[in-house]
Order: C-alpha cells, then sequence, then structure tokens
C-alpha cells in the first residue's frame, strides 16, 4: 500500500490492523508499536491513526450492486 502526504514524498508504512488497534513498524525503535483503539479516531466508516506529523485514515466505500 502506498500513500502520498500533501507537500512530501514518505516511505510505505508497514502496519497491520486488528480489533485492539493499529500496530505499525517504528524504523527509530526497530519494531511494532501498537495503537490502541481507544486512541484511534473511529467512525461509522472511517479510522483514522494521527502521528505527530501526519494522520493515516481508512475510509469504506461501498458500491451500489457490488456485495
Amino acid at each position: 500500500m502506498k500513500y502520498v502526504v500533501i507537500g512530501r514524498k514518505n516511505d510505505p508504512l508497514k502496519f497491520t490492523m486488528q480489533a485492539v488497534g493499529l500496530e505499525y513498524f517504528d524504523k527509530e525503535k526497530g519494531e511494532f508499536v501498537m495503537i490502541e483503539t481507544n486512541k484511534l479516531d473511529i467512525g461509522k466508516n472511517q479510522v483514522t491513526a494521527r502521528f505527530a506529523d501526519y494522520e493515516l485514515g481508512f475510509k469504506m466505500i461501498e458500491f451500489d450492486g457490488i456485495s
């Protein structure tokens, strides 16, 4: 998965999303770090994780007639 933060280019973030939170690989620590669910912005159709200098968002889009 690739993502772009407006105004600069970033390396792809390595992550997994679980029921308990979002786990991502922190290059500085050299290990996976968990952001617990209660620290994520969770809406009806979206999830957003906030970092010091950017946000990583996921949005569910439903198309009519596709299941």
